[in-house]
Parts: structure tokens; C-alpha cells; sequence
């Protein structure tokens, strides 16, 4: 039950802030009246900073912070006592975050984008079986999206991999979002029931746009990419071969056939949306 109840992120952070901040109020006891005022709140500022952030980067944060409490120190005269005391509740902090139940960046990457790759592949994997909106408008389950990705202090060594993984995926929410615009068109259903092999071509492009979803979920669950065997570009060339030679063709008379821009428009959709997931892939570190 209690290993259960550590895996929720905000206990974890709540009990590892309360033993640092535990550790540092034991501290300024000891060290006397001025360490209170400075060992408590520099501990706390230290771990919020450092929470989550490698090893490498708080030994220079705290490298940095002794070099300035140095230069003040040799400012003031007689040195202040209070100086050493915002040092060692840094120390405290900075150790605390690092080291009593620590964040996993990677896991609270994994946990934040499951569900989001969940509703894509579930948006994708509906509109395989019948080419029209999915229970309403498109939406995605976002209540863990992992934002702090882009926050200042997040650790350099995996912000820049995390934030390109984290644009792709809102490439494709967009890109979804517009497509599914395009299928609430009565005009565009009228369209695809009037043309069966364009039907069935979307329809595979869509599965296998679920079928890469579904390798990207795997590897955010397990860490281990399974092996893609299947081709997964012949559908869209297929489908675009039939688009250009349907659609395309009357291009001069789109004001006629303004139905034939919007096909485009969703031809070009589902390109970026492959593009991206093949992109992703073989980013992915193994």
C-alpha cells in the first residue's frame, strides 16, 4: 500500500520536501539564532530549483552559489554568519531533491504522454472503421500532459529531446483537429461515399497511422521499441497517385468543384501526420 502511495508524484514531492525542510530546521537549531532566518528558506528555494534537475547541474548551481557567497563574504567585514547558513540549506535542499525519493524525469515523461498517444491512436483506429467524427469532436486526454518539459530549470541533458518529442505530438493534435474539421463536412462524406476506392485508401492510411501510434505507446510502456516490419509509406503514395489523378486533374476548375479543396487539404494533412510518425520513431532513444 505504501509503495503504491509513493508512486503518486505530488505525495513523493510532499514527503521529500518535508524531510529536507525536517533536516534543515534540526540544522538551524544547532548552529544558532541567525541560522534560522537563512538555513530554512534557502533549503526550501534549493530543492523547488533542483527538483528533477541532474546531478551535473546542481553541483554547478552549487559551485556558483559558493563563488557568490564568497565575493559577499570578503565584502562584508566582519563576515556574516548568515552567509555559511544559506549555504549549507542550499547544500540541504540541493541534496534532499537529488537523493530522498527523487524524481524520475523519464518515468513523469512516460506517465504525461501515455494518455495523449492514447486518444490519438484511439481517434485514428475510429476513423479507420467509419470515415466520420468519432463520438463528436476531437479531443485528447491531457490531464498528465508533462508541460514542465519546458520550464527554465528543467534538466538540460533531457529538456531538448523531451520538448522536440512533445512538438511532434502537437503537430499531430493539430493536424488531427483540421482533419477532423474536414470530416465533419456533409459535402466531404457525400464525396467519399460517391468514390469507394478513395474510401478505402484513407481508411488504410488511417490504420496504419494507428499502427505506428501503437509502437510509440509500446515503447513509452515498456522502453523497448518493437520492430516495425510492415511497409509504411506505400498507402499514402497509393492514396495520392488516386487523388492526383481524380482531383488534381480538375485543378482549373476548383471553383466548380470546391469539395476538390478540401480533398487536397486532407491529402496534405495525412502526408504531415506520416511524415511526423516516421520522424518520431527512429528518434526515439533505444
Amino acid at each position: 500500500m505504501m509503495t503504491q502511495l509513493l508512486r503518486i508524484d505530488d505525495l513523493r514531492h510532499a514527503m521529500s520536501m518535508a524531510i529536507a525542510i525536517l533536516i534543515a530546521a534540526i540544522t538551524s537549531f544547532y548552529l544558532g539564532k541567525y541560522s534560522v532566518y537563512a538555513v530554512l528558506p534557502s533549503a526550501f528555494v534549493a530543492f523547488q530549483m533542483m527538483r528533477g534537475v541532474s546531478i551535473q547541474h546542481c553541483l554547478k548551481f552549487l559551485v556558483g552559489l559558493f563563488l557568490l557567497l564568497l565575493l559577499l563574504d570578503q565584502l562584508l567585514a566582519p563576515s556574516h554568519p548568515v552567509l555559511v547558513s544559506i549555504m549549507l540549506g542550499a547544500l540541504i535542499g540541493t541534496m534532499s531533491a537529488q537523493f530522498i525519493l527523487p524524481v524520475n524525469a523519464g518515468d513523469a515523461f512516460c506517465k504525461g504522454i501515455l494518455p495523449v498517444l492514447q486518444s490519438l491512436a484511439n481517434y485514428a483506429n475510429a476513423v479507420a472503421k467509419r470515415l466520420n467524427r468519432h463520438d463528436g469532436p476531437f479531443t485528447v486526454n491531457d490531464d498528465h500532459y508533462p508541460e514542465w518539459v519546458y520550464e527554465p530549470g528543467f534538466n538540460p541533458g533531457l529538456r531538448s529531446g523531451f520538448r522536440f518529442f512533445l512538438l511532434q505530438i502537437e503537430r499531430i493534435i493539430e493536424l488531427f483537429t483540421a482533419i477532423d474539421y474536414l470530416l465533419s463536412r456533409q459535402s466531404i462524406h457525400l464525396l467519399l461515399s460517391n468514390d469507394a476506392e478513395l474510401s478505402e485508401r484513407l481508411k488504410n492510411a488511417f490504420s496504419i497511422n494507428t499502427e505506428l501510434l501503437t509502437l510509440l505507446i509500446r515503447y513509452f510502456e515498456s522502453r523497448i521499441m518493437p520492430p516495425v516490419t510492415a511497409d509504411m509509406t506505400n498507402d499514402m503514395r497509393l492514396l495520392t497517385e488516386h487523388i492526383n489523378e481524380r482531383y488534381v486533374a480538375s485543378i482549373d476548375y476548383l471553383d466548380i468543384f470546391p469539395d476538390n479543396i478540401a480533398i487536397i487539404e486532407f491529402l496534405r494533412d495525412m502526408n504531415d501526420v506520416r511524415i511526423t510518425l516516421l520522424q518520431l520513431i527512429p528518434a526515439l532513444p533505444e
